[in-house]
């Protein structure tokens, strides 16, 4: 019995924390202080570090981290040459030195996990108050939207994911060589990070409306006639890149890798949040210095649904892509709530979009137990 009420308390950590996330909302628009929201920050983070740090035995990858991390030579061991698994390892150079260092201060593997969380919720929540008009607000998206896979489950492309979203400050700054260096410190965790590099040059810019409405509308046609180019690219180039040939040959015989985004409801709500923000836009950039961020975050928006719909027949691609595009949702909701100063439009907005939240989180929560539901943690084991 004590198992079994154990079982059923631990399924129930996700909407605990998804509790907590809303209390300190609400304790937010009560105060709305500067230092009230900086403190909220701060145990909202604690909180998500300990959430995500310390999972135990969940998710997909988790056997693979851990048998490499028991695996790899320390970082004295691959400095002296004895170095088969750091070497022969398919990982990222990055996160090779990272279990290696980890490795010479202990032999646990939960250890990788730790300080894989540690370093992504400070990357992220050192530039959440700069870039979002609501940081309370984009914790409890991230929390429902972003945070299992980037967090918990893929933490080699989580770090480089959160590594692109600290980065985001220098394109606005216009410190190219600061970028540069965060771009190749993500390709060193996980190499899809290298397509971010031309993003500096395409993000912080106001395109015409012409050309925003004409290609949301190409991109929307794409995938309703079901005309794709993903697969045609990838047969392209994969004779001429060993890599790609070897993950696009693993990615087309899987069972998701080769099939289709289609047109669905995430596909129509992406559409739809487009045209509000294309006629939004002019609004949302007046007013407080946060929405300096407003094109930015609206771009990678708009270049993930494009991304979607020239790759809608190969399902993987804006799958893997989506962990670095997707914190543009984070940012991007929480603008309708501010783009009318009408009290009734705000709780309004501001409860759809908990309900949207929610939607999200009892997608989740349906289609993951035994993987991730229910929630273990290596303190309370």
């Amino acid at each position: 019995m004590a198992y079994v009420n154990k079982r059923e308390k631990s399924k129930m950590a996700y909407i605990f924390m998804n509790l907590i996330i809303l209390y300190f909302l609400g304790v937010n628009k009560i105060f709305n202080n500067k230092k009230v929201r900086k403190i909220s920050i701060i145990i909202l983070g604690m909180l998500l570090f300990l959430f995500a740090g310390f999972k135990y035995r969940l998710g997909y990858d988790w056997a693979w981290y851990e048998i490499f991390f028991k695996n790899v030579e320390n970082i004295f061991e691959v400095i002296k040459g004895n170095n088969y698994f750091f070497k022969s390892s398919e990982y990222a150079i990055g996160y090779n030195l990272l279990n290696s260092i980890i490795k010479v201060f202990t032999s646990n593997p939960q250890y990788i996990f730790v300080i894989s969380a540690l370093i992504m919720v400070l990357l992220v929540f050192s530039r959440l108050e700069s870039y979002s008009k609501s940081p309370l607000f984009s914790i409890l998206l991230l929390f429902n939207i972003l945070f299992v896979n980037v967090f918990m489950e893929g933490i080699r492309q989580g770090i480089a994911a959160c590594l692109f979203f600290f980065s985001i400050k220098y394109i606005k700054t216009k410190e190219f060589n600061k970028y540069l260096f965060c771009i190749l410190l993500a390709t060193s965790f996980h190499s899809t990070a290298i397509i971010l590099l031309p993003l500096y040059f395409l993000l912080d810019k106001k395109y015409s409306d012409k050309f925003i409405i004409v290609c949301a509308m190409i991109g929307i046609l794409m995938i309703l006639l079901d005309k794709s180019i993903g697969k045609y690219i990838t047969e392209l180039l994969a004779p001429r890149m060993s890599y790609i040939e070897s993950k696009s040959v693993v990615y087309l015989d899987s069972e998701r890798g080769g099939s289709k985004y289609g047109f669905s409801f995430g596909i129509l709500k992406q559409f739809l949040f487009i045209i509000i923000m294309f006629f939004l836009r002019d609004v949302l950039k007046k007013g407080t210095c946060k929405d300096m961020y407003f094109d930015i975050f609206f771009n990678m928006y708009f270049i993930f649904f494009i991304i979607q719909a020239l790759f809608n027949d190969f399902f993987i691609l804006p799958n893997r892509l989506g962990l670095y595009f997707k914190f543009s949702y984070i940012i991007c909701y929480p603008y309708l709530i501010f783009i009318n100063e009408d009290i009734i439009w705000r709780i309004v907005v501001t409860f759809a979009l908990i309900g949207y939240t929610f939607l999200n989180f009892y997608i989740f929560y349906v289609n993951f137990q035994g993987v991730w539901i229910p929630y273990s943690n290596y303190l309370f084991r």
